[in-house]
């Protein structure tokens, strides 16, 4: 059982690394032509990396600041003895990025916190994860929900090593910066989390 869980963890953080590269495709200035691939494929069980290049090049990240927003919410939910059942409400902020509201949330509007993190992470919805952010900011600052919780991702960033790495938003939406080998310290932590 544990080869399969790191054969498809292995899988899961190349796959994150191709699409680290496919994102800095997409908001780079450069043709794809110019632009050089950014990719590492790590055994997780003992972080032997097999294959990489350009692992340290910073490039957008996209929807995989989404893995360090549900980490965060996952702490905070078990600091605060929290179900998945618990249910949340959606903040007018989360409603700024129409196109990935994939839920079309509106302010108000109710959900659980099982179906926010399936959302964020299944289908990169920006109103989901800054759902999210909302509901566990909360208790950190009522002023600047959405800040505090900002200032805990790139803590959780430091705290196992991403030195390369700046989270500039909760979700996708936001252009954050990371490179593919902290990319996978990311998943490494989220795959060793039960």
């Amino acid at each position: 059982m544990n080869k399969a869980i790191n054969r498809i963890t292995g899988i899961l953080c190349a796959g994150a690394a191709v699409m680290l590269s496919a994102c800095s495709q997409v908001f780079s200035a450069k043709s794809a032509a110019e632009m050089s691939p950014s990719y590492i494929v790590v055994e997780t069980n003992n972080e032997r990396v097999l294959f990489s290049e350009n692992a340290n090049e910073r490039r957008p990240i996209g929807m995989l600041s989404n893995i360090a927003t549900a980490l965060v919410v996952m702490d905070w939910m078990k600091s605060e003895n929290l179900s998945m059942d618990t249910m949340l409400t959606v903040p007018q902020a989360a409603c700024r990025w129409p196109s990935s509201n994939l839920l079309q949330l509106r302010p108000g509007d109710r959900i659980s916190l099982r179906d926010a993190l399936h959302s964020t992470l299944m289908w990169d919805d920006s109103a989901a994860a800054t759902a999210l952010a909302w509901a566990c900011g909360y208790k950190l600052s009522p002023q600047d929900p959405e800040g505090a919780f900002l200032i805990q991702m790139n803590k959780l960033a430091e705290a196992i090593g991403m030195k390369q790495t700046t989270f500039k938003g909760v979700n996708g939406a936001v252009r954050s910066t990371s490179t593919a080998r902290d990319m996978v310290l990311l998943g490494i932590y989220a795959i060793e989390r039960p």
